[in-house]
C-alpha cells in the first residue's frame, strides 16, 4: 500500500475538514492526504505520511507484535536518540509533584480548554481535598481500595495531610 502526501490546497471539495485521508483502489491501494495550509504546513503533513506509511509496512505481516510497529523510521529514531537527554525519576509521584509545587508554583499543572491551574494551585487544593477527606474517614480504617492519608513531610503540623494511594 502507498502513501501518498497529495500537498496542500486553499480550495477543496472537503472545505468542512482541515485534513482529508482518501483511500483510493487503483492498479493497487493507496492513500492520499490533503491538508489545508492554514491549519498545517507541508513539513508537519510530509511527517504524517511519513508515519502513516511505517506504520502501514509494520502491518505487513498480520501477525506482528504490535511493540514491532512504529511510527518512526530508523533514521528518525536515530536523530531523536542523538538528542535525547537522559531523564532522571527520583522519588514518588508525590514527592516529584511537591518538588515541581516549590520549584515552579506558577507554572500550569492541568489545563483544559476552559480553565489551567498552577502547581501552586493544584497543591493547595489537593491538600484541602485530602484534609477533608481525612477527616471524614479518620474513624474508618482505610480499605485497600481507597485513598489513605499521610502525614506532609513538608509541614510542622500533625494536622496537616496529603493523599497517598492505598
Amino acid at each position: 500500500m502507498a502513501v501518498r502526501f497529495d500537498g496542500l490546497h486553499e480550495a477543496w471539495a472537503s472545505a468542512d475538514y482541515d485534513l482529508s485521508i482518501e483511500i483510493r483502489h487503483r492498479a493497487r491501494y493507496e492513500i492520499v492526504l490533503t491538508g489545508r495550509p492554514t491549519v498545517f504546513t507541508l513539513h508537519y503533513l510530509q511527517h504524517v505520511a511519513r508515519h502513516l506509511r511505517n506504520v502501514l509496512a509494520g502491518f505487513d505481516a498480520l501477525d506482528a507484535p504490535l511493540d514491532t510497529v512504529s511510527l518512526l523510521d530508523d533514521e528518525e529514531r536515530a536523530q531523536l536518540r542523538a538528542h535525547a537527554e537522559p531523564v532522571a525519576v527520583h522519588g514518588t509521584f508525590l514527592e516529584q509533584f511537591a518538588q515541581r509545587a516549590a520549584s515552579a508554583p506558577d507554572s500550569i499543572a492541568v489545563a483544559t480548554a476552559e480553565a489551567s491551574l498552577a502547581y501552586a494551585e493544584l497543591d493547595e487544593q489537593s491538600s484541602r481535598l485530602a484534609s477533608f477527606l481525612h477527616r471524614r474517614t479518620a474513624a474508618r480504617p482505610v480499605n485497600t481500595n481507597r485513598i489513605g492519608f499521610r502525614r506532609d513531610p513538608r509541614s510542622d503540623s500533625e494536622k496537616e495531610h496529603r493523599p497517598c494511594w492505598a
